[in-house]
């Protein structure tokens, strides 16, 4: 395919002078500034990739909306496809907090903490929206008054979702329009991991992958999975083995929203112990668990603007996607404590990062998979 986007020297020199140039592994897809536009909102919170482009979920100033940012990291053309008025009027909320922010087909779909309700918006065209599991209804499939959407994930390859649901501590889908199904009891979480709390959820052709990172007796912290066409789980890596593995004494400690299958089949998920992006493959969790992106690196690359007062600052991804055929990752704010600057940012493909680190490349084109 054609590049996604070029890089010029400019660029890839502004993206090195923070660190060492072998230690920029990453690079920034598009800037906050440039997806808040003139909105005046302040928190990007949520991200989505969809072939060269990206959406994104504005809020943080009373106007939040759904931003298209059309070529991300080259013409990075923003267009705002759901606003505010849209948005508020169908969800009562103005300030739109994402349980997800996923991608189905022609559709984004998103679970909403405040309303407890899933949400439909179309990628194609202008304020394109729809309710695909309300309230009401979640309330009445659970029997209980008080359903709780807390996170959840679009399967990878089939488009269904699932989500976390925390009055009745089980993971759901959403199998059609106000249409649920109990997938993974609060029995059968608990029977895997010793309790019915999870950190971050990932779907792939029916399987769903989650970690707990509680630490608390009798749980055994690690990362499961649980096959919904089987109806079996099983532990994927304990804390004691990721250690092992990993070199370090943090576990497994698995973010909500930091959580995400590739289309690729690989699992990738930002780890809050370790303050790193970490993957695995599903057939070979043990053998192919390691960094993608250590804490070091994501501090010696663009995300870090180098001005923060924090004497050991920690900057933390609020999201992961695929953008183009690679891995993305979001900042969702900016901070004059760690230095973090809001933005989409994406881990090029070996080759591409080893010229990155060399410095001397006068132009980079960066190809899809």
């Amino acid at each position: 395919m054609t590049s996604r986007f070029v890089a010029t020297t400019a660029t890839l020199l502004a993206s090195l002078s923070l660190g060492t140039a072998a230690s920029a592994q990453y690079i920034q897809l598009t800037d906050g500034d440039d997806i808040f536009a003139d909105s005046g909102n302040t928190f990007i919170a949520g991200f989505v990739g969809d072939g060269s482009d990206a959406f994104a979920v504005i809020s943080g100033n009373d106007v939040p909306a759904i931003q298209k940012i059309e070529d991300a990291g080259g013409a990075n053309t923003v267009t705002t496809t759901v606003d505010s008025t849209q948005l508020i009027g169908l969800t009562g909320n103005d300030a739109y907090a994402p349980a997800f922010f996923d991608l189905s087909g022609d559709t984004i779909l998103s679970g909403e903490i405040t309303t407890d309700q899933i949400y439909g918006f179309s990628t194609v065209g202008i304020n394109g929206v729809s309710i695909e599991g309300s309230e009401p209804s979640l309330d009445a499939f659970i029997g209980g008054t008080g359903p709780g959407v807390f996170f959840g994930a679009v399967d990878a390859i089939t488009g269904e979702t699932f989500f976390y649901e925390t009055d009745t501590d089980s993971i759901i889908a959403n199998t059609s329009v106000n249409t649920f199904e109990t997938v993974v009891t609060d029995t059968e979480l608990a029977a895997l991991s010793g309790d019915d709390i999870i950190s971050g959820l990932a779907a792939s052709d029916g399987v769903l992958f989650f970690g707990n990172a509680s630490g608390s007796s009798p749980l055994v912290e690690g990362i499961y999975a649980f096959d919904t066409n089987t109806g079996t789980g099983e532990v994927l890596v304990t804390a004691d083995q990721a250690d092992a593995i990993l070199g370090g004494t943090n576990g497994i400690n698995p973010t909500n929203t930091g959580f995400f299958a590739a289309p690729n089949g690989d699992i990738f998920f930002f780890d809050s112990g370790f303050d790193a992006i970490l993957s695995f493959d599903p057939d070979d969790p043990l053998g192919t668990l390691g960094f993608v992106l250590t804490q070091a690196e994501i501090l010696a690359g663009p995300a870090n603007s180098g001005l923060g007062t924090s004497s050991s600052p920690v900057i933390g991804i609020t999201d992961l996607g695929w953008v183009d055929g690679e891995l993305a990752f979001l900042i969702g704010s900016d901070s004059s404590v760690t230095g973090a600057i809001a933005g989409i940012y994406a881990i090029p493909e070996p080759a591409s990062a080893a010229l990155l680190g060399l410095g001397g490349l006068a132009m980079l084109r960066r190809r899809s998979a």
